[in-house]
């Protein structure tokens, strides 16, 4: 294992539908998490977290999809998003 980090504002063991289960995706030396109603943005390199944005609804098995600078994603509430990366903090 090369590490190990702890999303915060997910409760453990998770008792809500929104906590992560999708994996993470990865886009130039980031990963990009879904969980509860936030986006969290970790260096992949260390596993620190970057970045927490709080969308709204909530995210369960759910993967975004990165096209050029532009993340896409659906929650739980049906709401489908289209978000600059720029916004998240890449």
């Amino acid at each position: 294992m090369l590490w190990k980090a702890v999303l915060p504002g997910i409760p453990l063991p998770p008792k809500f539908a929104g906590a992560p289960r999708g994996s993470p995706t990865y886009v130039d030396g980031y990963l990009i998490q879904l969980g509860g109603n936030s986006i969290y943005v970790m260096n992949a390199t260390t596993g620190s977290l970057i970045n927490v944005y709080k969308v709204g609804g909530f995210f369960g098995i759910s993967n975004p999809v990165i096209v050029g600078n532009t993340m896409y994603l659906v929650n739980n509430y049906g709401w489908i998003i289209g978000m600059p990366l720029s916004q998240i903090g890449i």
